[in-house]
């Protein structure tokens, strides 16, 4: 609850039950008040913390973006039709050995 209606319904409660009887609850209001400052501020404050977080997670993910953008994917100028294929030689295994089955050096 904000300061300004939490200090308005307890002006009409002291109202409400008199000078007499409020008195007597008054350090139960003040204990309620103090504990609603309290909590206001810390509200405000992780408040600050959440937006600072999302801030920092957008800048983040900005430069990441950018990084990834920088990485090299491949070359896309290169055109493997163009380039000679070696096609594989046949190989025998008769022209390693000679008319007497030794090996040729």
């Amino acid at each position: 609850m904000k300061n300004e209606d939490f200090e308005k319904l307890t002006n009409s409660i002291q109202e409400k039950l008199g000078k007499e009887n409020s008195s007597l609850i008054a350090d139960d209001l003040a204990t309620l008040m103090t504990n609603n400052n309290s909590m206001n501020s810390e509200l405000e404050k992780r408040n600050s913390q959440i937006e600072q977080l999302k801030t920092d997670k957008e800048n983040l993910q900005n430069v990441n973006m950018n990084l990834l953008q920088q990485i090299p994917m491949g070359d896309d100028n290169i055109s493997h039709k163009d380039e000679p294929k070696d096609e594989p030689k046949k190989f025998s295994f008769k022209s390693c050995f000679d008319e007497k089955g030794n090996f040729i050096k």
